[in-house]
């Protein structure tokens, strides 16, 4: 018997007699029952009773029976996240007012306020079970990497998680154009902000956590793709053994594709009998070029499908992926993303497969460009800046089910947000499948959770955020379109408050512990909102934060923050599916470890490392490691394991590149900066100091009405790239207010850069200046240690005869936030390993653009080491626009060069390289800048300091000319 079907008992009982149900009404001057009931919930919400309440809280009804009294408290009351105690406390008050009663009942949205109280905080209230599934799903997992960290054995492994990041890129036929679906604010838009959060950050670590993560929208921002299928001839498609046809499939066919055109139902799809013969497909093309690129597989319906193994071969290998082909068909499955040279290949075999046939259909290698023709026009955007109708189509959804859910010829915006919930439903299947057919099989993967990311619109008149709500819905469709409180397997849709509770709780904490004490917990409501209203399995609608908001934006374009919100909602969804599931107290997967260092020894290369603590998650610590290895210039092998901080990697003459990651029960964490090494007899001995650990936001104003992000004094470091930057901000004035989104007011921003990724700090930077050393000629060999390591140890330094510093744009002062000591380019302890390398007469380089602005403004003894040690003193900031050098003086004499100020570069942009001047009479400036002739680097003996990073200069040749001649001015010699 459902709770509602008790209460309605209950009251029932309650009212079976003579007596007639009355409302109580008191003679004046006497208050009603009703007015003493909202006079007290009045008194909590102005905080007289101890604990939060709504703003908005009060009585809607109140009902008396005989011996019964409901208080029926309105809507407004559920936006407050319900407590145990709170809620106790409250029952407690209430009834102290109806002495007389025998039993007083305190109900809102339809159910006793006490059912509101979620699962996971109930101790003395008893588990409501009907939040849970009647019979837990066995994990089963999407994809199983064999060959590398072993399967989670306490996170996500098996479990399916489907999210997506906000808008997109669509047509809108009243303006004949395409268009974003949010106004351009603070340097981005809504369209692409969330997906900043879900691409680099949350997918990977619900992946890593062991989870299979389904995205509605285009996931891999590489803007080429290359389709090799069977019904190409000249594809690259070959197989052995004898296959046959196995029904429909993918085929290419002509794109752009009109609505309603399914290429999933163009073509053809493989199939083969499972025996003891092995027999194989297999997928080989050249690509457009080398990079990473996501690689989908496709197969058909098959009688008795099963498990079947994929070979990915990339530049760093062969990976074998396993595929359950129970799940899915008809559609493209994520396998990963790779890094290829020239080509890319993979094989299926049927060697070890499950069932009793396989099948093969089409690869694809990378998202590439729109697809879809809106308007006698496709989008001409890269495929993942567009809305999920058009992926979804490409995806082979059905049309009427899912991607064109309103079967309306244009009328893209509302099927855009309707068919997300609707996808993860034909995703699941029956008795979950799409709302129009609940009981369609649809591609019978169990999606435990879905999850809607987006930001939210508001502005505050001062530095407080408009902050974090949730929505969810305790109703949704019943398979007869009617409104029901459950969903199609019997489940609670109050599993959904739950869900969003907690995930609410789990962001507001770590930001409060993080960022800001008083970031804003906005209410959670229950609203027919369609993300949270369609899914059929546990979800919830995420607003995140104000785009619209300067005080919010100044965290959001934080990469740091986006990592921090992301893994708030990993720990989010790992709690709640074991809470739903019954599991024990999950594991929070590690942080990266640090204070790498890759030394070349007789025995090969030492690689070391320490852990990473999480002071929020005790949990969160390692319990083994594992090294990834990289031979040349791209692509990492599948790892090894490793217990402890340390290992010897077998050395050849190659360079070779180096990752740590950390492993518990939870997964695995995102991997360290990479550290490289080349093994050489003789010769001098070169460390490169990796020190560019920054990333961080553009910086920031607030000036007197004038508020916004002015790149020009900083850009911010991308963390890798960066997904959610479209032009700059060009409207400061907060007086200016929103009349279009073409017309947006305060915060307005060009649209310049939203077709191109800026690239950003890939903490792989080292490799290639231990190349360009030594093919300057500063020794044969180079190892590399991180710049926290070297700190730690600074006698290490003078084992070397040239240390070369990567400072990239590592600042710890950005103009609006707050200083981060991390990011301090010369920490005390790096400043005395130099200081100790030069007085034993080791020679030093530095390159960054920030490399002597906080040491000359800072302690004595660091201005100190700016003229004795680095023999430079500050000048200038944004000393060129150009990135134009010219050598003046000694073996710089003939040299020009260029680095990199365009943020479309190959390159990160640099926009404030420092003009820097010679510390003392011995030092010359040897390079100026082509346009403010200012000084761009100075040297002596033993020292050569540059004012911007030398790995910006993308001509590989001018580099190696530029160190080799600070080489000769500082009098080194091999």
């Amino acid at each position: 018997m459902s709770r509602r079907t008790c209460i309605a008992a209950l009251v029932f009982s309650l009212g079976c007699g003579s007596a007639a149900p009355v409302v109580v009404e008191p003679e004046e001057p006497l208050p009603t029952p009703r007015q003493l009931a909202s006079e007290f919930v009045r008194n909590c919400v102005n905080e007289g009773c101890g604990y939060p309440m709504d703003p908005g809280a009060d009585v809607d009804t109140l009902i008396t029976l005989e011996g019964l009294v409901e208080v029926r408290l309105n809507a407004a009351y559920a936006q407050e996240p319900t407590r145990e105690s709170d809620v106790l406390a409250m029952e407690s008050g209430l009834k102290a007012l109806f002495p007389e009663a025998d039993s007083v009942l305190v109900t809102a949205l339809g159910v006793p306020v006490r059912e509101l109280v979620p699962n996971h905080l109930r101790t003395a209230l008893a588990v409501d079970e009907d939040r849970r599934p009647a019979a837990p799903p066995r994990p089963r997992p999407m994809v199983q990497y064999p060959d590398r960290a072993p399967a989670p054995s306490n996170g996500l492994f098996g479990r399916h998680v489907a999210i997506w990041g906000s808008h997109g890129w669509y047509y809108e036929p009243a303006l004949d154009r395409w268009e974003w679906q949010r106004a351009r604010l603070f340097t981005t838009v809504e369209d692409v902000l969330p997906t900043s959060f879900v691409l680099p950050y949350l997918a990977p670590m619900l992946e890593r956590a062991g989870a299979h993560v389904w995205m509605p929208r285009e996931r891999d921002v590489q803007p080429h793709m290359v389709v090799v299928d069977n019904d190409d001839a000249n594809s690259g498609y070959r197989e052995t053994c004898n296959w046959s046809v196995g029904g429909s499939g993918f085929a290419m066919g002509s794109p752009p594709y009109e609505t309603g055109h399914n290429p999933w139902q163009d073509g053809t799809a493989r199939r083969i009998d499972v025996t003891d013969r092995p027999c194989t497909a297999t997928w080989q093309s050249r690509l457009p070029e080398a990079g990473s690129y996501a690689v989908y597989v496709g197969y058909g319906r098959s009688a008795g499908p099963g498990m079947v193994t994929y070979t990915v071969s990339h530049a760093g290998g062969d990976t074998r992926v396993v595929v359950d082909q129970r799940m899915a068909p008809g559609t493209w499955v994520y396998l990963g993303h790779f890094e290829f040279d020239a080509s890319a290949a993979v094989t299926l075999t049927t060697a070890g497969a499950t069932g009793a046939a396989i099948s093969a259909d089409a690869v694809r290698f990378g998202g590439g460009m729109g697809l879809i023709e809106r308007g006698g026009r496709p989008s001409g955007r890269a495929r993942w800046l567009e809305g999920a109708r058009y992926a979804l189509q490409f995806d082979g959804m059905p049309a009427a089910l899912v991607y064109n859910v309103t079967e309306q010829p244009a009328n893209d915006y509302v099927d855009d947000y309707r068919n997300r919930g609707e996808w993860v439903n034909f995703l699941r299947g029956a008795p979950l499948g799409p709302n129009k057919d609940q009981l369609n099989p649809g591609l019978g993967v169990p999606v435990d959770v879905s999850i809607a990311f987006h930001t939210d619109a508001g502005i505050t008149p001062d530095s407080t955020t408009i902050g974090t709500l949730l929505i969810y819905s305790s109703r949704g469709f019943g398979d007869d379109g009617s409104e029901v409180r459950t969903f199609g397997d019997g489940m609670s849709r109050f599993a959904n408050r739950d869900f969003a509770d907690l995930l609410q709780e789990q962001i507001v904490a770590d930001l409060r512990d993080l960022y800001d004490a008083d970031w804003t917990r906005r209410p959670i409501w229950d609203r027919d909102y369609s993300e949270a209203y369609r899914p059929n399995m546990p979800s919830a609608l995420l607003e995140l934060l104000s785009h619209q908001n300067f005080a919010d934006m100044r965290f959001a374009l934080d990469p740091q923050f986006r990592f921090h919100v992301s893994r708030a909602i990993y720990k989010a969804v790992l709690r709640f599916v074991a809470l739903q599931y019954g599991e024990p107290e999950p594991v929070i997967q590690p942080l990266a470890p640090t204070h790498l260092s890759a030394v070349a020894t007789a025995a090969g290369i030492e690689l070391s490392w320490q852990p990473n603590t999480d002071p929020l998650e005790p949990s969160a610590m390692p319990e083994s490691f594992r090294v990834y290895l990289r031979r040349g210039i791209r692509g990492f092998d599948d790892g090894r394991a490793v217990q402890g901080l340390s290992t010897v990697i077998p050395a050849d003459s190659t360079i070779t590149g180096m990752r740590v990651t950390a492993l518990n029960g939870g997964g695995e964490s995102r991997p360290s900066e990479v550290v490289t090494a080349r093994a050489a007899g003789g010769g001098a001995r070169v460390l490169v100091v990796s020190a560019f650990d920054r990333i961080g936001p553009p910086a920031a104003v607030d000036v007197g009405g004038w508020r916004g992000f002015p790149e020009y004094l900083d850009h911010g470091v991308p963390d890798g790239m960066a997904l959610e930057y479209v032009g700059a901000q060009h409207q400061f004035d907060t007086r200016v207010v929103w009349r279009d989104d073409d017309e947006p007011g305060h915060g307005a921003s060009h649209a310049d850069w939203e077709t191109s990724v800026e690239p950003g700090n890939t903490f792989d930077f080292a490799a290639s200046a231990g190349a360009d050393l030594l093919a300057a000629g500063a020794g044969s060999a180079f190892d590399v240690i991180s710049d926290e390591r070297l700190a730690e140890e600074p006698g290490l330094a003078t084992g070397y005869d040239v240390i070369y510093v990567l400072l990239g744009e590592e600042r710890a002062a950005v103009p609006g936030h707050p200083v981060r000591e991390a990011f301090r380019p010369f920490s005390a302890g790096l400043r005395q390993a130099l200081r100790g390398a030069r007085e034993r007469g080791r020679t030093v380089l530095v390159s960054g653009s920030y490399v002597t602005e906080e040491l000359t403004r800072g302690t004595e003894e660091e201005q100190a080491f700016a003229r004795e040690v680095l023999r430079a003193v500050h000048r200038s900031e944004r000393a060129s626009r150009s990135g134009t050098l010219r050598g003046v003086s000694g073996p710089f004499s003939d040299l020009s060069a260029r680095f990199n100020t365009d943020r479309g570069g190959s390159v990160y942009a640099v926009e404030a390289p420092e003009a820097i001047m010679p510390g003392d009479r011995e030092t010359v400036t040897v390079l100026r800048y082509g346009d403010s002739n200012m000084s761009a680097a100075v040297a002596a003996t033993g020292v050569a300091v540059f004012g911007f990073p030398l790995e910006s200069v993308t001509d590989r040749r001018e580099r190696i000319a530029l160190i080799q001649a600070a080489l000769q001015a500082t009098g080194h010699h091999d």
